[in-house]
């Protein structure tokens, strides 16, 4: 219910973020001499913005990776590097920070915990395994359960939203009782299959309404957030474009661009196709996730009946997708492959996010889920086609792909029935070579 959710985000690549990083932590107006770790320390007692970004920039790349050594994804190392924030900031508050044990060891500590008891939980039932390993579990970190309640109270920050603006701040202050809509909206919002909180109910859960009472928490979680979607976005933490002071490099850059507009402009005619172009000439995903399923499934007669949870769950994600809003679009479908109930729509919700990977240019990930999918007869010749393109669109990163892609697309000839498709593919394999 929770985990599945809160782990949606699809992420810049890795290295991206480490450059970016370096720019914005030039743009923090301050010294590395006025990050001690008591100063550190209090500054997340008192949620001080200046020591987010410094933990932020100094801290996140190695707390990601952290977590891809226990065995997470990038995507869980962003997930779990927030949760790992906001307990540090809570046993900060508390003074229950270990004093022999350097700041970025207990992020550390914290993530990878936080990522070992959601990845052994019950995924049918969201029930953590309340069981630690005390044998390498240091004695100052949170229970399991404590952990997960972290975990709850982030799901419930992030539902909140998809509610208005001003349903947001009656929530945060306090005035539950005085506002019923803004309740009642959220008590829907969180109601979920095989959640303790059943859909026509009206109150608050308690970890929901634990969650309101963490303002200062919820303010680090929606800073961290805010700048996380700056950085996709090639952005500095406050939103503005990153402009250099250098007036020299600037104007030679300038001249250096016309030279190069001018070399361009002299091959364009002779230069083959760029792995950008190609993809860009090849990759025609679906206008509409829920009808491209409809039509693979109309003449499927040993179709499995799904669940109505199934097709609620597909229905608003397709209707995010059609609005572009491709990282909203990734929780109904993560919901699906959290739950056990609803395992014959999981090839569905796994390709789905696969041609949404691909459109927010994360080819890796689009192989992680194409490569997953089970049901060959629905999506058997589609499966070898993206993941065709997926490798052209990692050749954008990188040349050595190219030769990848290049039997990535030999290997979809051999194995399609479609002439229109084949005549495509074969343009696609001459302009790779």
């Amino acid at each position: 219910m929770f985990s599945g959710v809160i782990c949606s985000n699809a992420r810049l690549p890795i290295f991206f973020i480490s450059l970016h990083l370096q720019k914005n932590y030039k743009l923090v107006n301050i010294t590395d001499s006025s990050f001690t770790e008591t100063n550190l320390i209090k500054g997340l007692s008192e949620s001080d913005t200046n020591t987010i970004q410094f933990i932020y920039t100094q801290y996140k790349l190695d707390i990601i990776k952290s977590v891809q050594t226990a065995g997470g994804t990038i995507a869980d190392g962003n997930v779990f590097f927030q949760t790992a924030l906001i307990d540090a900031a809570q046993l900060s508050r508390q003074h229950r920070l270990p004093e022999d044990v350097p700041l970025k060891e207990v992020f550390t500590h914290l993530a990878q915990s936080h990522y070992l008891a959601w990845s052994k939980r019950n995924v049918a039932t969201d029930q953590v395994d309340t069981e630690q390993d005390t044998s390498t579990t240091p004695s100052w970190i949170p229970s399991n359960t404590a952990l997960s309640q972290t975990r709850k109270h982030i799901f419930v920050w992030k539902t909140m939203g998809k509610l208005s603006s001003g349903c947001q701040i009656s929530l945060m202050q306090q005035q539950v009782e005085d506002d019923t809509t803004c309740k009642t909206e959220l008590v829907q919002a969180l109601a979920t299959p095989g959640s303790e909180l059943p859909e026509s109910d009206t109150k608050l859960p308690e970890y929901a309404i634990e969650a309101l009472l963490r303002k200062e928490d919820f303010l680090i979680w929606k800073t961290v957030r805010r700048y996380d979607d700056n950085i996709d976005r090639g952005l500095t933490f406050d939103g503005n474009e990153i402009k250099s002071d250098n007036t020299i490099a600037k104007y030679a850059f300038i001249t250096l661009m016309m030279i190069t507009l001018a070399y361009v402009g002299f091959t364009m005619y002779n230069r083959p196709k760029s792995t950008e172009e190609i993809f860009k000439q090849n990759f025609e995903p679906p206008q509409s996730l829920l009808d491209d399923m409809n039509r693979r499934y109309e003449n499927d007669t040993a179709a499995t009946i799904r669940p109505e949870r199934c097709s609620q769950l597909l229905a608003q994600a397709d209707a995010f997708y059609a609005e572009k809003n491709y990282a909203a679009a990734q929780d109904p479908l993560y919901e699906i492959l959290n739950n056990d109930e609803l395992e014959s729509c999981r090839s569905d919700a796994m390709f789905a996010l696969g041609i949404i990977s691909l459109k927010t240019n994360d080819p890796g990930e689009a192989l992680q889920f194409l490569s997953k999918i089970d049901n060959i007869e629905v999506y058997g010749e589609d499966l070898y086609w993206y993941q065709a393109l997926a490798f052209v669109q990692m050749a954008k990163r990188s040349a050595s792909y190219r030769v990848v892609a290049q039997r990535a697309m030999e290997r979809f000839l051999e194995n399609t029935r479609n002439e229109t498709r084949r005549k495509q593919g074969e343009n696609m394999l001459k302009e790779l070579k």
